[in-house]
């Protein structure tokens, strides 16, 4: 074993020559033959050792038993060691967060707080990477969370990746090392724990003795894909990226470059951009980035509000991500609102039933026998509505707004084109089910925005 983690390591370039090493140590097996794994590599592999105990104050006497095991084995080998005592409970209380957050914060803030460090190692094994590929699955994960744990990942090294926990015994067993025993490990009441002490021996012995080497395997598949697909997106993201707009807490992109991607990709560029104006990832879901995504195939002024205060807004070809909200939009981030009488054109002509493949933001056609009055462009008034299906449902432009979430202050803005008080088109939104064209239709007006110094 202590060859086949020797091989892993030099493999995946954890550690270099003359690193200083701070390994996590709880006192359970696994971070107990790491531990005494790395002190057996050290001296051929030219790198020192400094263990890290955090004790977290939860489990009371045990807690304390697990600390005076780990200074009792530490001095008996002779292994420099830091203790630090966290209160998680109060810390979980104080930022909101679960006990298992809180705890995990705890502990790498501890680990970084030893003068001098280059490495933090830590002592998940091939059973933890399982155990995280199913999680990651079925809460919703993409390539990357099937990916799993990463072996390196800046400065935390997880050397034991390679090896299962049935090895980490057998190796601790031969070595005559003890270790101490989690009572919370037992328990299933943690999604984690029920998924290690529940799902994966359920799926071990009715569907595949083998589950752990497999999930594993695909894990490195996974994280192979993923860096190749991360190594792509980066590209686009980097072609996409409309450099005059980046400001703090803003990031804009071409949004007609990027619907033309693959969507693997879009999702990819989309977390990118997510990321460059939140600083993490952590509570944004597969579900928030489809959301993003489909932005791009809807016509108009669309936006979306995402956790860490972020609004994602669709514009004529621009897809903007602001951190603070509305406060940062301004109306370049939608070229309709610039729009003035003269960058329409309106003409009737004769329809030939081929009009749906120009309609878009820009090009609308009406059935002109629909049409019973004069057709104004104007601004709204009140008392405005439009036709949302064939069944006649109506809703007035005020209502529309607050529904669609325009801001108050550009409801004023938008152009309308309008029989009365019947709206045929909301420009950069929709048009009224009232005046579409079907198999009955002899002419259409056609309303069109013209190219302009707006870009349109």
């Amino acid at each position: 074993m202590q060859k086949k983690v020797e091989e892993f390591i030099r493999r995946k370039q954890m550690i270099a020559s003359g690193d200083k090493i701070v390994v996590g140590v709880s006192g359970g097996a696994d971070s107990m033959c790491l531990l005494d794994l790395l002190c057996q590599l050290a001296p051929t592999m030219n790198f020192s050792i400094v263990a890290v105990h955090v004790n977290h104050m939860l489990r009371g006497k045990e807690a304390s038993r697990d600390e005076e095991f780990v200074k009792k084995f530490c001095k008996e080998r002779k292994i420099m060691l830091k203790c630090v005592h966290v209160d998680v409970k109060k810390l979980a209380e104080d930022f909101g967060e679960s006990l298992e957050e809180a705890g995990r914060r705890a502990r790498y803030q501890a680990f970084a707080s030893v003068e001098g460090v280059d490495k933090i190692a830590v002592a998940h094994h091939g059973d933890d990477q399982a155990e995280t590929v199913l999680y990651n699955m079925f809460r919703g994960s993409s390539i990357r969370g099937a990916g799993g744990i990463r072996p390196v990942r800046n400065e935390i090294i997880r050397p034991l990746l390679c090896v299962l926990r049935k090895d980490i015994e057998e190796y601790l067993k031969e070595r005559g090392i003890e270790y101490c025993t989690d009572s919370t490990n037992l328990l299933s009441e943690y999604t984690r724990n029920k998924i290690r002490n529940v799902v994966i021996p359920y799926i071990r012995e009715n569907v595949n003795e083998n589950v752990t080497d497999n999930i594993n395997e695909l894990s490195l598949d996974m994280q192979e894909a993923y860096e190749y697909i991360q190594n792509q997106a980066q590209k686009v993201y980097e072609k996409c990226l409309i450099k005059d707009n980046v400001k703090d807490g803003r990031i804009c992109l071409n949004a007609t470059e990027l619907k033309g991607e693959p969507s693997l990709i879009r999702r990819e560029v989309i977390m990118f951009a997510l990321k460059s104006v939140s600083g993490t990832l952590k509570d944004i879901t597969r579900k928030h980035v489809n959301g993003v995504e489909q932005l791009l195939s809807k016509q108009g002024f669309k936006r979306q509000n995402l956790p860490y205060g972020i609004t994602v807004i669709k514009g004529y070809d621009k897809l903007s991500f602001l951190k603070e909200g509305w406060e940062n939009f301004t109306e370049e981030d939608n070229l309709f609102l610039k729009l003035t009488e003269k960058d329409f054109d309106l003409q009737v002509l004769e329809y030939d039933g081929d009009w749906q493949k120009i309609t878009n933001d820009y090009t609308k056609v009406f059935d002109c026998d629909k049409i019973k009055g004069n057709v104004v462009l104007r601004r709204r008034l009140p008392g405005d509505y439009i036709t949302l299906d064939k069944a006649g449902k109506r809703k007035s432009l005020k209502t529309y707004f607050i529904d669609e979430k325009v801001p108050r202050e550009h409801r004023d803005k938008i152009w309308v084109l309008a029989e009365g008080s019947h709206v045929l088109w909301i420009v950069g939104y929709r048009i009224s089910a009232a005046y579409k064209t079907d198999e009955d239709t002899k002419q259409v007006l056609m309303a069109a925005i013209r190219r302009n110094q707006n870009g349109i």
